[in-house]
């Protein structure tokens, strides 16, 4: 017999879980973004590298974000009765 209710919490662990992940791997690319454009010079960076890791480490933060977003809505549609 197949356990509903373990089947509900295991999924809603597992939801909260990636939000998290998400939402950790975003906050860890823009502290990055901001680390290397204001001291990646400091750091041995020329500053056309550190601005453009900079950049790279941004755009990085705003896939994740739209990843997150993402996964709530793909894992809200494959609920039943969602």
């Amino acid at each position: 017999m197949i356990d509903q209710a373990f089947i509900s919490a295991t999924r809603q662990r597992s939801d909260r879980f990636m939000g998290l992940l998400f939402a950790a791997l975003a906050w860890a690319s823009v502290a990055a973004a901001l680390i290397l454009v204001r001291a990646g010079t400091s750091l041995g960076l020329g500053e056309e590298i550190a601005l453009g890791a900079g950049t790279a480490f941004l755009v990085t933060a705003v896939a994740n974000t739209a990843l997150m977003f993402l996964w709530t809505r793909l894992a809200a549609r494959d609920r039943p009765g969602a």
